[in-house]
């Protein structure tokens, strides 16, 4: 009995050091992107358009800004951007003359390594917010 106990002990505290765990990341995970959202919404106009280097559609909507006109879409690099694509979205960049670029770090540069090289020199790395690095144009 006392091995059924103390596996139930385990089991129980394990349980809640998970579900604690989880709801501290969780939290911790979606209030970068309100962060960073509110970093772009205070350095940017209304109408300015942002690109978001990597997936997450979210830093729009929080930030109430749009992406820049024509942009390709950043659902799967591998598919969307890398490649020619990468070559379209410097030009876009160029043309619009987009100020600000938040750069999602859980994407690679390797993902697209010539858009990412172009927003190095292109851009200064004006703050980090967690997983976001918020480039200026220089």
């Amino acid at each position: 009995y006392a091995l059924i106990i103390f596996m139930i002990g385990l089991s129980a505290s394990v349980n809640i050091y998970s579900e604690y765990n989880l709801q501290t990341t969780r939290r911790a995970f979606y209030q970068q992107e309100i962060d960073a959202s509110a970093y772009i919404q205070s350095r940017t106009q209304p109408e300015e358009p942002i690109y978001v280097f990597g997936y997450r559609p979210s830093i729009f909507i929080l930030s109430d800004r749009d992406p820049p006109a024509n942009a390709p879409v950043l659902g799967n690099f591998n598919i969307q951007v890398k490649g020619p694509y990468e070559n379209i979205t410097i030009k876009i960049l160029q043309e619009q003359q987009i100020r600000y670029i938040v750069h999602e770090t859980m994407t690679k540069p390797e993902d697209a390594p010539v858009l990412f090289d172009y927003i190095q020199k292109n851009y200064e790395a004006e703050t980090t917010i967690g997983r976001f690095v918020i480039y200026r144009l220089k």
